[in-house]
């Protein structure tokens, strides 16, 4: 099992309350998800991630890019480790081109040698489930625009929703520059890797905020009245907002003005 964190905001914002200051920080959960950690986000429009394969609790590197990053996109992900070695080439997010990928749980080698077989082996380096998503992601969907981007990974998640081959689940977060998508879902019979959600939303925050925002991301603006984010992650950071679970088979769509919607995956043997 893993831990997965994704941000997409109205202007750029800072993740140093999500990262160590909230009460369920990143940083806390990692003293469980200890054999690695990486945060992705956007410098001047350019994916760009930073990673080690080390408890992100003990790792100085993980502190200062928490304290230091500034985006309108992060995604970050602490790992504990079940398929692969304890590297670089093991360790999320991963990235391709601009878009970056964290995930939770396996999708399985019969997954895996099907990807590998339509996007090319030596696009991927690593075993993880994480990494043959996003190659297969990107491939089908990278060179798209809107509907038709959305369009494409939800016809791919489809697929793999109704897939007869077993695996246990596909929890992930996707950036692509332009959009943030988040994906829970676990086959029948396997136990679901849990994903919420939070909107901090303009009207939400009046001039006297409360005292968690004030001692918190109002600094960094995650609070401010002037900016929209929605959060998704693996477990609650906070408890005094309103997180929501995602239901098994969802999809989470968010784009550039933080407009969010949902789009129920079923498998293509469930259409009728």
């Amino acid at each position: 099992m893993c831990r997965l964190f994704g941000l997409i905001a109205s202007e750029p914002v800072s993740i140093l309350f999500s990262m160590l200051r909230a009460p369920n920080a990143l940083i806390k959960q990692s003293q469980l998800h200890r054999d690695g950690w990486g945060i992705g986000y956007y410098e001047d429009g350019t994916a760009t991630v930073t990673k080690e394969p080390l408890p992100a609790v003990t790792s100085k590197g993980f502190t200062q890019i928490s304290e230091r990053a500034r985006s309108r996109q992060f995604v970050a992900h602490v790992r504990r480790l079940t398929t692969g070695g304890l590297d670089l080439d093991h360790t999320h997010p991963f990235r391709l081109g601009n878009w970056m990928l964290a995930h939770n749980g396996g999708i399985g080698y019969a997954w895996h040698k099907r990807i590998r077989k339509e996007v090319g082996a030596a696009t991927i380096k690593g075993c993880t489930s994480g990494e043959h998503l996003l190659a297969w992601l990107y491939h089908r969907a990278a060179g798209l625009q809107r509907e038709e981007q959305e369009r494409a990974i939800r016809d791919s998640l489809q697929e793999l929703r109704g897939s007869t081959d077993p695996f246990r689940s596909a929890n992930f977060i996707l950036t692509t520059g332009e959009r943030l998508y988040a994906f829970r879902f676990a086959p029948e019979g396997q136990t679901g890797r849990t994903l919420y959600y939070v909107e901090r939303r303009k009207s939400r925050f009046s001039h006297s905020s409360n005292r968690v925002a004030m001692n918190g991301e109002s600094q960094e603006g995650t609070f401010s009245r002037r900016k929209e984010v929605v959060i998704v992650a693996s477990e609650r950071l906070t408890s005094h907002e309103d997180w929501r679970p995602m239901e098994n088979g969802v999809l989470l769509i968010v784009d550039q003005e933080v407009n969010l919607r949902s789009s129920r995956i079923t498998g293509l043997w469930e259409q009728e």
